[in-house]
């Protein structure tokens, strides 16, 4: 090591300068007091001494970094930095002696992977009493009442869609399902003592339907308003020519309904998408209890309705494209099953919040094409195995279905006395409704 200190003298006497303050020499690379000098090592040094040690250079080594100043903090945080450096280079060239330690870590974690007990977040568990209770007590889906766009189409042509206001008669219509919701609720909860919670699509359309429905609702039953932006109409981009939508209309029924996107805009499988991605939020916060106790309604359109159910209760596309649009402002109601009903579903495997809620008889028959089958999870209790299942399913919907799966998928379905209940209005009774919702 006899050259470091060579190498450093002269390299400090081509770099000092004279200062005015306390007749002092002052480094470019640190600072001089007298004859008790703060050296820098510099690179060249670094590694000359090196390899006069060791013999060789290794592959991983790079020049340390010059700090031009006369601080004294970082003088000595460099030199730190350099100590450490060039012991990190003396254990791996006597033996690997981090390597070794290296080995003995990886080692002590990989036995504690191996004792690890998962807590019960961590597990794929049963639907508990206390999640099932802290759920919403119903879903109540309300598509938008009339708008201008629903009596003149040209309207698009010259208006922003998210911008179509509502008639006359569709504010009106709006204000008489607001009060006949609030009935419905006074009925279930036996009294005024109940609390909603409103989530709406942004467009104008909804805003204002959801302005009219809350006027039948007190200051304390609303407990909270929000816009849900994945809530809104499927896109059909922008100033819509009504040639060209008629056109697109036509291309659309041959392509498929689903999945046609329209110039601009959206295909179903889009929406779908984003449904996807608010319905994934929704639970998590339906499960953490944020809407326990409460009523959660959401306003949006036709379309984005029948899809949210499709992802809600797991619709195959054939099945969604059987389903239509429900009348402006009919609300689809899907109320919490007892508890018991969803112990029964549950049995021994994992139940989602979704598994919960039945859409009810009533709000069934606003929506033309959809049979019982596809109202819950519970009808979709098979006897056969997953692979006959599908299979079944997949005949269906290519409109053939050779012994022995003859017959409608409806048809075949295995229903307990508690699951045929699901059908009748009579089992939706409990919950005191009484006015066709």
């Amino acid at each position: 090591m006899q050259s470091y200190g060579s190498s450093h003298t002269r390299s400090c006497s081509r770099n000092t300068c004279s200062t005015s303050q306390g007749n002092r020499n002052v480094n470019k690379l640190g600072i001089y007091n007298g004859k008790n000098a703060i050296p820098r090592v510099s690179p060249q040094v670094v590694r000359s001494s090196y390899d006069e040690d060791f013999g060789t250079r290794p592959d991983h080594h790079q020049p340390m970094q010059s700090y031009d100043t006369p601080d004294m903090a970082s003088t000595i945080a460099m030199l730190q930095r350099q100590v450490e450096m060039l012991q990190h280079q003396l254990n791996s060239a006597q033996g690997g002696g981090c390597a070794a330690l290296n080995i003995a870590q990886a080692a002590a974690r990989r036995q504690s992977y191996d004792n690890y007990e998962p807590i019960e977040s961590h597990r794929k568990r049963k639907l508990t009493k206390d999640d099932f209770d802290g759920l919403p007590h119903r879903l109540i889906i309300v598509r938008h009442a009339e708008s201008q766009g629903n009596v003149d189409h040209t309207t698009y042509s010259t208006q922003a869609d998210h911008s179509v206001k509502l008639t006359e008669y569709g504010r009106t219509h709006a204000r008489g399902v607001g009060a006949q919701l609030r009935e419905y609720l006074d009925n279930a909860y036996g009294g005024p003592e109940h609390k909603v919670f409103f989530m709406t699509s942004p467009y104008t359309r909804t805003l204002e339907t959801t302005d009219a429905l809350l006027e039948s609702f007190s200051d304390e039953q609303v407990v909270g308003v929000r816009q849900a932006v994945q809530l809104r109409e499927q896109d059909f981009g922008n100033f819509q020519d009504p040639a060209r939508i008629k056109e697109d209309m036509s291309d659309r029924q041959k392509f498929g309904r689903f999945w046609f996107r329209f110039p601009n805009g959206e295909s179903g499988a889009d929406v779908y998408d984003r449904l996807t991605i608010f319905e994934d939020h929704l639970t998590r916060d339906m499960l953490m209890g944020r809407f326990a106790d409460t009523s959660l309604v959401l306003v949006s359109h036709g379309l984005t309705m029948r899809i949210f159910l499709m992802r809600w209760f797991h619709w195959s596309v054939d099945e969604f494209m059987e389903v239509y649009n429900p009348d402006n402002c009919d609300p689809i109601i899907l109320e919490r099953l007892p508890w018991s009903q969803v112990q029964d579903l549950q049995g021994k495997k994992y139940a989602h919040a979704k598994h919960c809620y039945a859409i009810t008889p009533q709000s069934r028959s606003r929506l033309r094409g959809l049979h019982p089958g596809m109202c819950s999870y519970l009808p979709r209790r098979y006897e056969v195995r997953p692979k006959t299942k599908w299979l079944q399913r997949r005949q269906c919907d290519m409109g053939s279905a050779p012994a022995p799966f003859s017959g409608s998928m409806t048809e075949t379905l295995v229903l307990s006395d508690d699951e045929a209940e699901l059908s009748s209005s009579e089992y939706f009774s409990w919950h005191g409704s009484s006015i066709g919702f």
